[in-house]
């Protein structure tokens, strides 16, 4: 056999769309709800709120917690003293849960933005993460 320097295919090949031959060769994992943009997006979101609130549930119980042990005239003092610490956090989860909440609702979403950007970064962005 005389080598011409062309492809030669089989005879029983068949010819497939481009798009096919990038599914065949890509892999990934398929357009599906678990990769959906918008259901990593809501993921994200109740993972965030889940955090926010049993931080925000915690501090509150260890200021609880302080407040019980303490006794004595100098109440006021030891309170002041122990809790300012515990004051911030426990705002600032709440805080952060209550605006977690609040963007999830209106569609702007902290879930949203990293799930965009992962979209983004498997070089589609067709509203599906590694597909």
């Amino acid at each position: 056999m005389e080598y011409t320097g062309e492809l030669v295919l089989p005879k029983n090949h068949v010819m497939v769309k481009e798009e096919e031959m990038e599914y065949l060769e890509g892999g990934g994992l398929g357009k599906h709800w678990y990769n959906k943009r918008s259901f990593i997006a809501t993921v994200i979101d109740v993972g965030i709120a889940i955090y926010f609130g049993v931080s925000g549930y915690l501090s509150i119980a260890r200021a609880k917690n302080i407040i019980k042990s303490l006794t004595g005239r100098t109440m006021k003092a030891k309170i002041a003293a122990r809790l300012s610490s515990y004051v911030g956090s426990v705002f600032a989860n709440f805080f952060g849960a209550v605006i977690d909440i609040i963007t999830a609702i209106s569609g702007f979403s902290v879930g949203g933005m990293i799930a965009y950007g992962m979209d983004r970064l498997d070089g589609k962005n067709d509203g599906y993460i590694l597909a």
